[in-house]
């Protein structure tokens, strides 16, 4: 807390030269103020990169991050509908994006994208992972905000115990369908010795999960229609309970206690997230303290029939979720936009985003960071090769939440759906009423919820 506020008024006496100094030179410096609402490591690693920043650039721009409570920042952006006295650069929630991008309140990005002088190129397109493109991209094609790292869903696994049921499996990097995915829990429970599959949350993200990775979405397109209950939406949760129904996985009433599970030997697998990976690896250390990796969740591209060689699921993309939030530019004048678009390029390049994702254990933006992630920041060697593998396995299929101001209502609703059906409801009748009571929450704003 006082490093964040030394840091501040530091910059600020810095601006003050800058600005001071610019005026005698008749050269006109730009103060650009940055509000977020990171914390603890992630903040100090922002800190870090603007100072970076600041010391480096020659556009006669200045970086000055400011840490704002989501009420502070979220009210400011709301009560200012023509961009007076708002800062050049938010770091927000998609479900804000969406928000003030309804509110006509954000610079749009393509046209900084697309410029041949301070764009990106072809080359650097190519590099970026899809989601950098897609995470702020809005219902009518055009992109509000970039993604600052970011995290995926990953399958956590006991690799010692996957040996031993399949022993002649030489290749530590395991890749499942849901078919081999059964097979080998079918292969790991053992019920006289209290070990299942895996413990399923009771919450929106193990829906998700599962119908994202059948080849499902759940929400439309276009944003504006929930797809609850569609034919993929129930087949998932059907396919959920039927792992319940056989003993070969039980809920978890939290995320801890599934990880907790895991470390002790009594589950195989755990479904966490990218950013959980050295939590992982402390409570397996402290517990049974086996061998461990991740892979990517079940994906139904690899679902093979055997007597066609064909796919089951013809056109189905893999896809995981993704949780990031993204850098958007209040509407301003040209110049202060144009040069609050080269921070956020600067962030985006391939020696900052590794130092990003080393220091939070968040995703890289491009490809070519990869092979900087030898070293997770403070973490031994076994977490790291396991962040190098999720981040390979995961970021080119990472599917960012869509840009709805009412995402979190919505997620609400679906976990209240879920418990019921945890408690012997209807999967159908449940899921059309969830698609009915959570379908106009969708245009609410929910950011404060």
């Amino acid at each position: 807390m006082l490093r964040r506020h030394l840091h501040a008024l530091a910059s600020v006496a810095l601006a003050v030269v800058l600005v001071m100094t610019a005026a005698c030179s008749q050269r006109r410096n730009m103060v650009l103020v940055a509000w977020h609402t990171l914390d603890g490591a992630r903040e100090q690693a922002l800190l870090k990169l603007v100072d970076e920043y600041n010391a480096t650039n020659t556009s006669g721009s200045f970086v000055v991050p400011e840490r704002k409570t989501l009420s502070v920042q979220h009210n400011a952006l709301l009560r200012s509908r023509t961009g007076a006295a708002l800062p050049a650069l938010l770091l927000v929630q998609p479900m804000q994006a969406a928000i003030y991008h309804q509110q006509s309140l954000l610079a749009p990005l393509d046209r900084f994208m697309a410029e041949p002088s301070s764009g990106w190129l072809a080359s650097d397109t190519s590099d970026l992972f899809p989601f950098v493109l897609e995470a702020g991209r809005t219902a009518q094609g055009n992109v509000i905000g970039v993604p600052m790292g970011g995290r995926t869903r990953i399958l956590f696994y006991n690799q010692d115990r996957l040996d031993q049921v399949d022993a002649a499996s030489t290749n530590p990097m395991r890749t499942f369908s849901w078919q081999s995915f059964s097979d080998v829990c079918s292969q790991v429970t053992d019920r006289t010795r209290g070990n299942f599959c895996f413990s399923v949350p009771v919450d929106f993200q193990t829906l998700a999960d599962w119908v994202l990775s059948n080849g499902g979405r759940m929400v439309s397109a276009d944003y504006t229609q929930l797809q609850i209950s569609d034919a993929r939406t129930i087949a998932a949760m059907t396919q959920i309970l039927s792992y319940l129904q056989t003993g070969q996985a039980y809920p978890s009433p939290s995320t801890d206690e599934a990880r907790q599970q895991l470390a002790l030997g009594q589950s195989t697998f755990a479904f966490g997230w990218t950013d959980e990976i050295p939590a992982y690896q402390e409570a397996i250390r402290n517990g049974e303290n086996f061998a461990w990796n991740v892979a990517a969740l079940p994906q139904a591209s690899l679902e093979i029939t055997a007597s066609t060689g064909t796919s089951t699921t013809p056109g189905a993309p893999d896809a995981v979720s993704f949780e990031a939030p993204l850098w958007v530019m209040p509407n301003s004048n040209d110049t202060q936009e144009a040069a609050a678009w080269a921070f956020m390029k600067w962030l985006l390049n391939t020696p900052q985003t590794a130092e990003w994702a080393r220091n939070t254990g968040e995703l890289p933006a491009r490809r070519s960071a990869i092979a900087q992630l030898a070293t997770l920041s403070g973490e031994d060697a076994t977490a790291s090769a396991a962040f190098a593998t999720a981040v390979s396995v995961t970021a080119p299929i990472a599917q960012p939440l869509p840009l709805v101001g009412g995402w979190r209502c919505a997620q609400d609703s679906i976990t209240t759906g879920l418990r019921e059906i945890f408690e012997n409801r209807p999967i159908t009748d449940t899921l059309q009423n969830v698609q009915i009571s959570a379908q106009p929450e969708l245009v609410l704003d929910c950011t404060l919820r």
